[in-house]
């Protein structure tokens, strides 16, 4: 790390000369366009905040090709994008930080200033004023809490005049999509704005089995392609501005997700399936074994699988309301109010093989099965000539899971009622241990009762930034504090045996005996803060230093969970150290911007969540503490305005994350060591190049633009333990190329677009998970191959 800060220190040094002897010798007539972003809660310029941000604007997003959230993954350094193993929404990673199932995110999304689900924001990305990638410690200046860092999704809003567009667009895999927004100006003081995207599209990963498997349904359901798009999505915004003071901004959102979902590839079984699905057992109930369906798959290749009925519906639906009050040009009164629903209908073959286990599924029987409202008052000022600006505020957030989107159980094991029978008179003969009755076997692949989850949060935070230009020119100190109290309660209902209430108290829990529910509470408080040391050298050049501390409550395992140790889970901490700087400056008549950051992080009670085979046969995902680790990396992020016509930018991410001390104690009285644990989905490398040329005509011809990207990421793994992991989990690097040419049409305002993604239609791993140990696969998903896409839009 000391030779990282002495390359920083060095680059920093020859970056802010450039741009101090700029300043002398160079007009300042000709700069690159700025980009005003939100990271502290008010407009301002992206060059004069003091943290790491990645931002895009509307035309920005466009012509990256940012059709949704994953694709910011080719655009951002340090970020990931991933659908979860069980193909359930995407998992962002920052900086190493990510979402584990069970837990608190580590990366809070937000839509119109309202933190909401990622599966929401994954789908949001048309007719928006613009996307910021916010990276480290949030929580001092926004309502929500993370440790990894924000993104702000910020919807276009309505304006005073009747305007709007609409595109087509059609590509390979039968691709239909239809993206339109129209602003309707009523008056002075009342404006709305409709937006909305449609797509279809088949899916590239074909299912083989001629009979697929659903517990929902008898007999054959039909079998689908896998990774498809099938989905609608919708925004609708008003403003009204009733006074020169008072301003009202109320946005509605819409998600229905009719997908398949994406497909998992398996290579590699182990642990519970060797029970039923090989020899000799998987010879007496005629059970598929475990080699002949890894045998099928590498008959079928990267792009088909033989796998029973994948399915999922998502609906997603929430609201933000920002009404802000001018009491005067010092002093804003802001509160935000949000509302968000979901509900799904999953049935989801894990494994992706003949093997017929690892199923998940969920029907809710209520809806909407999970709400979440938010509650932030803000208050912005500044006083002492504006030398002093502060933002303080108050957070509250109430999540109700009713428990039926969990209403049916992981199927571990599915077999049929002969093979129930045959399973049922060898039990007292197999050499192996089993449950102890076959009821509580027929539970692991039966309809279970829900968890029920309620979550409070309650925060209070506040952050103040003093201009010190009177001691010391271009200077300025920022700090912030934030307390967060979180109390979470978890009512399992149990399962009758016989007519009985078998269940018991223990350590962490209580028992409604009357109606069977085991219920675990957990109340966590923890503290937040933020300093940032800012220094402007000159109008084109800042250099900072911040630090800021993160904290993530801990929170209640899985019913299932059986070690009294691990019925809840401690909070995390982080603390970061970031070093950066940020100018525009001239090479000759070459436009240069250069932000570059260096962080270290110190991470400590790190909650990692696996999935462990429990003494009852019964897996469950289990979350534990990891007692330290550190991370860190250099981000440096270049855009080069060659020509008026041709701009070029560069990213790169070198990041470093690993565990220091990883020792998990369990009331036996037995340790195990995973400090070798590998942080998944996390590249020590990235690189991305974008580039966009506009090629001058004569007007009777249009316009010509022509851009692109290319993305690298160096080897990662999906695994959650290196220990007994098969190495073919850990992913070997890929590299991505996308392309795309535009056409606006002279003397109209039709634009033409032909894209391009995946040139070199490259084989690549995106996800995956390994279970080998519980409940027995291991799986990959792959990236999508190469896929073209003709647009036609209009603009009015």
């Amino acid at each position: 790390m000391t030779r990282s800060v002495a390359i920083l220190a060095l680059a920093c040094s020859g970056i802010a000369s450039i741009a101090a002897a700029q300043e002398s010798t160079t007009p300042k007539a000709e700069t690159l366009e700025a980009i005003i972003v939100t990271a502290r809660r008010v407009e301002e310029n992206l060059q004069e905040v003091p943290t790491a941000v990645t931002a895009f604007q509307d035309k920005d997003i466009e012509a990256k090709q940012i059709k949704n959230a994953g694709d910011l993954m080719y655009n951002v350094p340090s970020l990931s994008v991933a659908q979860t193993a069980a193909g359930t929404g995407p998992n962002y990673g920052l900086r190493a930080q990510r979402q584990f199932v069970g837990v608190a995110t580590g990366v809070v999304t937000y839509l119109a200033d309202v933190p909401v689900d990622a599966n929401t924001t994954y789908r949001h990305t048309y007719d928006m004023a613009s996307l910021q990638v916010l990276k480290g410690p949030q929580g001092t200046l926004f309502g929500a809490n993370s440790n990894g860092g924000a993104f702000l999704f910020v919807p276009k809003a309505p304006t005073d005049e009747f305007e709007g567009f609409v595109e087509g667009a059609l590509g390979n895999y039968d691709r239909r999509e239809m993206t339109a927004a129209i602003n309707l100006p009523v008056n002075d003081k009342l404006a709305f704005r409709i937006a909305g995207r449609m797509v279809r599209q088949d899916g590239y990963t074909k299912n083989v089995n001629p009979c697929p498997l659903n517990l929902f349904k008898s007999g054959c359901q039909k079998a689908k392609a896998q990774d498809d798009e099938d989905y609608e999505s919708y925004r609708v915004a008003m403003s009204w501005k009733p006074t020169d003071w008072l301003k009202n901004d109320l946005t509605y959102f819409d998600t229905y997700d009719h997908s398949v979902g994406p497909s998992s590839v398996a290579f590699a079984f182990g642990g519970g399936t060797q029970l039923f699905f090989a020899p000799p057992l998987s010879n007496i109930l005629g059970t598929t074994t475990t080699d002949e369906a890894l045998a099928l798959q590498d008959s079928l290749g990267k792009r088909k699988v033989y796998s029973d009925q994948v399915k999922r519906k998502f609906h997603d639906g929430g609201l933000s309301n920002v009404t802000a009050i001018d009491i005067n040009d010092k002093l804003t009164i802001k509160n935000i109010f949000g509302w968000q629903h979901s509900d799904d209908d999953i049935w989801r073959d894990q494994d992706g093989s003949p093997i017929a286990g690892s199923f998940q599924g969920s029907r809710p029987t209520s809806v909407p099965a999970v709400e979440t409202y938010t509650e932030e008052l803000q208050v912005l000022g500044s006083f002492m000539d504006d030398k002093v600006k502060y933002v303080a505020g108050g957070f509250f957030s109430r999540l109700d899971d009713d428990g039926s989107r969990n209403h049916v159980s992981t199927f571990v094991y599915y077999l049929s009622p002969a093979q129930y029978q045959t399973l049922g008179a060898l039990l007292p003969f197999l050499p192996f241990p089993l449950p102890p009755s076959l009821t509580q076997l027929t539970d692991l692949t039966g309809v279970g009762p829900g968890v029920k989850m309620d979550t409070d949060v309650d925060a209070y935070y506040g952050n103040l930034t003093f201009d010190l230009g009177s001691m010391v020119e271009g200077l300025s100190l920022s700090g912030g504090y934030r307390h967060t109290k979180t109390d979470t309660t978890q009512k399992a209902r149990q399962d009758l045996v016989n007519g009985q209430c078998l269940a018991q108290e223990q350590r962490n829990t209580r028992l409604d005996a009357d109606t069977c529910t085991i219920i675990t509470e957990n109340n966590d408080s923890g503290n937040n803060y933020s300093a940032a040391l800012q220094y402007q050298i000159n109008d084109r050049a800042m250099v900072y230093f911040a630090t800021r501390k993160g904290f993530k409550p801990g929170g209640v395992n899985m019913a299932s969970v059986q070690d009294p140790n691990f019925f809840t889970y401690e909070p995390e901490e982080i603390t970061d150290y970031e070093l950066g700087i940020k100018t525009d400056f001239n090479l000759g008549d070459v436009l240069v911007r250069a932000n570059i950051a260096l962080y270290t992080s110190d991470y400590k009670d790190i909650q990692h969540t696996y999935v462990e085979q429990q003494p009852s046969g019964v897996p469950a995902i289990v979350t534990y503490n990891a007692q330290k680790a550190t991370i860190q990396g250099v981000e440096p992020e270049i855009q080069i305005q060659l020509t008026p016509n041709f701009n070029v930018g560069v990213f790169y991410s070198y990041l470093d994350a690993s565990f220091d001390k990883f020792l998990i104690e369990r009331s036996d009285g037995t340790t195990t060591d995973k400090s070798d644990e590998t942080f998944s989905a996390v590249s020590e490398h990235t690189v991305g190049v974008n580039w966009n040329y506009r090629v001058p005509l004569d007007g009777r011809y249009g316009e010509f633009a022509f851009g692109g990207n290319f993305y690298y990421r160096s080897k990662q793994t999906f695994a959650e333990s290196t220990l007994g992991v098969p190495t073919d989990l850990f992913v070997p690097g890929y590299d991505v190329t996308n392309l795309r040419l535009d056409w606006v049409v002279p003397n109209t305002r039709v634009k033409v677009a032909g894209m391009v993604t995946n040139v070199f239609d490259k084989a690549y791993v995106v996800g995956g998970a390994d279970y080998t140990t519980s409940v027995g696969y291991a799986i990959k998903q792959y990236g999508p191959p190469r896929m073209y896409r003709f647009q036609v839009g209009y603009e009015f």
